[in-house]
């Protein structure tokens, strides 16, 4: 009995060590890991609270009545799923618009887009072949039309004349809408080729987020190491003043990273925005490709706050945009979207905001706008375009002529 006794002493002795060890391990772990992910996004809202963009309606009037000519830049911004609705909302819920609201709504020139694919409701990478080649796409291929040929991208066009080439993203930097302006692909799944044809093309300006993806996708191969010595490379963005400062004269390309949360209204899209057009005014020009994918993942993930926080963030870049083509008359902006995400219908009676908005997490084919400012952009006003147009009219401004 005695042996019994001193048995389930043990027994119960050693499943209390046990519990001990496992309790001790998890408010030892889970609390200072919490701890640092809440430090990290503190930072990250402290950072671009100090860093507000700034933009008054005095500005935005002589931007608007600013005398515009021939163009020699060309700035294309896309607001990956962003519907019509979203805009809607946001101009009513919107908690750091500027004091006249949204800026797109004030471009002077106004209508919509039609997003269909080759294979009707597209998706991004179709959608982005279609806005950057002027040719229908079948869903997943990147610059290639809809009966498998190569075409050319804008991008490509525009190096042709001499003008110097900006990629811009707050997602990943070979994800489909990026890669659609530089790369030909038959399946935008194929991180590697397409990470290795970005370094090949290398745009004088490329920034998105997935650093750690898109090295080791170049490493894979000697070559692209190699040419990683014509690169101005930033990993994080941490390091990009240092990366920056080693290349006063702009000789090289620049390639920054930086870590991305789409759960609240930010800066960082803009100030990359900022960024990417000090590094591109020159004499022959310039195309620049700016994409806000915070719309798309809010619609997939069906949160409306974050569909706001998407639009919210985006109107920051627009505005360093447009205050560029404001000094810079040669200059012309155009914001549209890509497709709409997420079927987002606008709330009855005391116009509440709710997740139950959403029809659908997926993809639509509503049309979509387009807002545009700039020499010849009157061909956007009060019109119904295909995406194909916008890109055919990118076309036609990069060699100066003028598309009907």
């Amino acid at each position: 009995m005695r042996k019994i006794l001193s048995l389930i002493l043990y027994l119960f002795l050693l499943f209390s060590l046990i519990a001990c060890h496992s309790n001790d391990t998890t408010n030892s772990s889970l609390p200072s890991q919490l701890s640092e992910q809440k430090d990290d996004e503190t930072k990250i809202k402290e950072w671009y609270s100090k860093n507000k963009v700034k933009f008054t309606t005095a500005e935005l009037e002589k931007a608007i009545n600013t005398q515009y000519v021939l163009p020699k830049n060309i700035i294309l911004m896309i607001g990956d799923g962003m519907g019509i609705n979203d805009i809607i909302l946001t101009n009513r819920f919107g908690k750091s618009l500027f004091d006249f609201g949204l800026v797109i709504d004030h471009l002077p020139n106004q209508g919509f887009s039609i997003t269909d694919s080759a294979q009707g409701v597209t998706d991004s990478a179709a959608a982005s072949t279609a806005l950057s080649t002027g040719e229908k796409a079948k869903n997943g291929r990147l610059g290639i039309d809809k009966n498998g040929n190569y075409v050319e991208n804008t991008s490509e066009l525009a190096r042709h004349y001499n003008k110097k080439v900006g990629i811009v993203t707050n997602d990943a930097v070979f994800g489909a809408t990026p890669s659609g302006f530089v790369v030909h692909c038959t399946d935008r799944s194929n991180t590697d080729e397409i990470c290795q044809k970005l370094l090949t093309f290398a745009p004088d300006v490329l920034i998105g987020s997935s650093a750690s993806i898109f090295t080791e996708s170049i490493n894979k191969s000697d070559y692209h190491r190699i040419l990683l010595e014509d690169i101005n490379l930033a990993t994080d963005q941490a390091y990009w003043e240092g990366a920056l400062n080693n290349d006063p004269d702009f000789e090289k390309a620049f390639f920054g990273f930086m870590n991305v949360s789409f759960s609240y209204d930010s800066s960082q899209l803009a100030q990359a925005t900022e960024l990417a057009l000090n590094r591109l005014e020159n004499k022959d020009g310039f195309f620049l490709m700016v994409e806000s994918a915070g719309t798309d993942k809010a619609g997939h993930n069906k949160i409306i706050d974050n569909k706001i926080h998407g639009v919210s963030s985006f109107n920051k870049a627009v505005a360093v945009a447009l205050k560029y083509c404001m000094n810079n008359p040669d200059t012309i902006l155009i914001v549209t979207s890509d497709h709409e995400t997420g079927g987002v219908t606008l709330p009855n009676g005391d116009y509440e905001l709710s997740d139950s908005l959403f029809t659908t997490d997926q993809h639509t084919n509503a049309k979509v706008g387009v807002f545009a400012l700039g020499y010849g952009t009157e061909y956007f006003n009060n019109k119904t375009v295909d995406n194909t147009d916008i890109a055919k009219f990118i076309h036609a401004a990069i060699k100066v002529e003028t598309y009907k």
